[in-house]
């Protein structure tokens, strides 16, 4: 396992949107792709310390106009992301919409093409509505840590951080994740940028250059 890297992360009152997945202590959750998957990109998120299985995700890669599922270990859908791609689009223009198990638009991920804070992630606060920002900072390799923080205070509540020590991705081109999450940090949330953050690296769209993530008011994410 790949040891975080020691920064201290500020716990929170209910930070995110799924607010049934903020919890009361320090989170390390692994996103570990699987292997030989028939639907093309599968992925089991689990935490690190106990090995529980928290959140499923299959489907197939956005960029190809595929979906992918994200459900909770019961197998309730939280969101499912579909990027539709027109030949005469640029790629970082389009959007990754999610959608609940309803088929109720939740949230979108959007590249942006001239950002250079690295992501962005905007939403409703759930005690008063007020709109709350959050930065997803990495360093323009991607083999580095990349930091959560809060806009108004600059505190680091989250940590996405590869497995620099597995080979095994170096084959198949594809690379585990561990999610360091904050007490009070919805970590269906942060597993949620990971997820974006991973797809806009493999599809070469993230190249050093930065690209951001943010909520709509509605509890919407726009990468």
């Amino acid at each position: 396992m790949v040891q975080p890297y020691p920064k201290p992360l500020a716990p929170q009152a209910d930070l995110g949107v799924f607010k049934a997945f903020c919890r009361k202590s320090i989170t390390t959750l692994e996103l570990k792709h699987k292997l030989f998957s028939f639907s093309g990109d599968d992925a089991v998120v689990t935490d690190s310390t106990t090995g529980d299985v928290v959140f499923k995700c299959s489907g197939q890669l956005l960029s190809g106009g595929g979906r992918r599922v994200v459900t909770d270990a019961a197998g309730n859908t939280l969101y499912s992301l579909s990027r539709q791609v027109y030949h005469d689009a640029l790629l970082h223009d389009v959007p990754f919409v999610a959608e609940d198990g309803v088929g109720k638009e939740v949230f979108e991920v959007r590249g942006l093409a001239c950002i250079r804070a690295a992501a962005r992630a905007t939403f409703p606060r759930p005690t008063d509505g007020r709109t709350q920002t959050l930065f997803l900072k990495t360093d323009a390799s991607w083999g580095g840590y990349s930091d959560v923080v809060t806009e108004d205070t600059g505190v680091c509540v989250a940590q996405i951080c590869p497995d620099l020590l597995e080979v095994r991705h170096l084959i198949e081109d594809r690379q585990t994740y561990y999610l360091v999450i904050a007490p009070g940090v919805d970590i269906a949330l942060v597993t949620a940028m990971a997820i974006c953050f991973d797809e806009l690296k493999n599809k070469g769209e993230w190249n050093g250059t930065y690209r951001g993530i943010t909520l709509s008011k509605t509890g919407g994410i726009v990468l």
